[in-house]
């Protein structure tokens, strides 16, 4: 029988091994075997326990150590005994960080791997009596695959990407693959509204991310926007495998805004959510963004958000500079605005719609204007200026896929189809429905921002040097002038450049 050989995993960098000692032995060897199977000696010692860093072992599958004993007489070492072998992907994992759920999906079977983290990548195992079968290998923390069967065990590996390589750092145990059963509501606490205008390329995996949230008390609004048949037959098909829980609804196309409308009419939750039908939300998110409203009693609360641009970018964006221990931090509607000029790259803090949850009956007095394009940052802003105060969970993640909008004609695309005049237009359009229809105690605040946007956007398009640009927005700076008064507003007084490029205007 092979010698016991012993971990204790210190950090994430570091393990300490220790073994039996054994008499007459005169070292030892921590040996690592590679992917083709071939030892090589690692560190050698004279005691029984060793500390290694990670950076040591990484490149091996498995560590043991060799009990060695030096013949003097023949003036060499020989292997006496040897240890059992570690796994090393046994060693740097705790098994609980993952846990496997599973659904029955449009496309087969869907699995979500639950955990706090987001990983850069998971690869899918099925479990074997004699040897486990590899199945397939994802970015997302979700899968939707017809090679999954019911009734067969899983387990899910993760790793994070470190220079050029990947380090494996999670682990789930062993799933049993049976379809979750999906709750109805006891309380409609949270609708979730997802305007839905083809996209059947991935409108199964936004909808199996929906159901696969650990918050339970939901509805799921699809407004269908005069879709394909190919997207209708996705969206019936949830509604009646999932009755109680998901709600269909048509109307003829007429853009984003009046389908989030229609979905915001039916509202039954005490709060609404929003999320785009080429998108996903962490399992948890939802679960986050309820319970930290309810606790503090806020009438919204905000959470981050994963960009993905491509197989090998992504992004968190969203983080906060107030550095509390808490996962929701609580913000006044000054502190709010005081944050947007602290992370100027940060816009999307303010104007995205679905990397949160409002209170619905705030939302219902102050829908989505007529717009195509900014109807966003009409319809964040106006409902902002309601609220005095706005909670962050700095763990509730939405993930905004944009490699999918780069390939199908989303929304995103669109912007293609109009040209930079018209598009700044809609800007100015959604400025002025603010001005229309926001708080007017708050509307130095609100045309701040506006104008902090555009002036940035300005200087760096330098879209001042082209005269019919330059014509087109004096023209809108004096119209927006003309609603709100924009010299004697206290935070432009306070931004030099900014009142610059105010006057300059004004005064032609």
């Amino acid at each position: 029988m092979k010698k016991d050989l012993r971990f204790t995993l210190l950090d994430d960098q570091s393990v300490f091994l220790s073994w039996p000692k054994e008499d007459g032995i005169t070292s030892y060897a921590v040996v690592g075997m590679n992917e083709l199977f071939v030892e090589n000696v690692i560190k050698t010692t004279n005691t029984c326990q060793i500390l290694l860093a990670k950076e040591d072992i990484y490149s091996y599958i498995k560590i043991g150590i060799k009990y060695i004993y030096q013949d003097k007489k023949m003036n060499k070492e020989i292997v006496i005994d040897s240890s059992n072998y570690l796994e090393i992907n046994d060693i740097f994992v705790k098994k609980e960080m993952i846990q496997i759920h599973s659904l029955a999906s449009y496309q087969g079977y869907s699995f979500s791997f639950v955990s706090e983290k987001i990983y850069d990548k998971y690869l899918l195992y099925e479990k074997g009596e004699k040897e486990d079968c590899f199945i397939l290998e994802s970015e997302d923390f979700q899968v939707t695959s017809k090679k999954i069967k019911p009734n067969k065990k899983y387990y899910v590996e993760a790793y994070n990407k470190c220079d050029n390589h990947y380090d494996f750092v999670a682990k789930s145990d062993v799933f049993d693959c049976k379809s979750k059963k999906v709750l109805c509501p006891k309380k409609k606490a949270l609708s979730i509204i997802v305007p839905v205008y083809n996209g059947e390329v991935f409108l199964t995996r936004t909808l199996d991310s929906i159901l696969f949230s650990t918050f339970q008390d939901k509805e799921i609004i699809l407004i269908d926007d005069g879709s394909s048949e190919d997207a209708v037959a996705i969206m019936k098909w949830y509604e009646k495998k999932y009755p109680g829980i998901i709600r269909y609804y048509r109307q003829e196309n007429k853009g984003i805004s009046f389908a989030r409308n229609l979905g915001i009419m039916y509202a039954e939750g005490e709060y609404t959510a929003f999320v785009d039908h080429d998108d996903i939300i962490h399992p948890y998110m939802y679960e986050k963004l309820y319970h930290g409203a309810v606790e503090n009693h806020l009438d919204i609360v905000i959470g981050k958000t994963l960009i993905r641009t491509d197989i090998h970018e992504k992004h968190f964006c969203l983080d906060v500079t107030k550095d509390e221990d808490k996962d929701v931090l609580i913000y006044s509607f000054d502190e709010m605005f005081q944050e947007y000029d602290k992370n100027t790259h940060n816009n999307i803090f303010f104007v995205a719609v679905w990397n949160k949850i409002i209170r619905t009956e705030i939302v219902q007095k102050h829908p989505f204007p007529s717009l195509n394009y900014y109807e966003d940052t009409a319809f964040t802003m106006t409902n902002y200026s309601y609220i005095d105060t706005f909670g962050f969970c700095k763990s509730a993640y939405y993930v905004w896929d944009k490699r999918f909008r780069n390939t199908i004609g989303t929304a995103t695309n669109q912007y293609k189809k109009v040209n930079s005049l018209e598009l700044n237009d809609y800007y100015f359009r959604s400025l002025f429905f603010i001005s229309e229809n926001g708080n007017k105690e708050r509307l130095s605040y609100l045309s701040y921002y506006s104008l902090v946007e555009l002036y940035q956007y300005l200087e760096k398009t330098k879209s001042l040097d082209n005269r019919n640009f330059a014509a087109f927005y004096e023209r809108k700076v004096k119209e927006l002038h003309e609603r709100i008064d924009l010299m004697n507003n206290p935070f432009i007084q306070n931004n030099s450049s900014l009142l610059t490029f105010v006057k300059n205007i004004l005064n032609k």
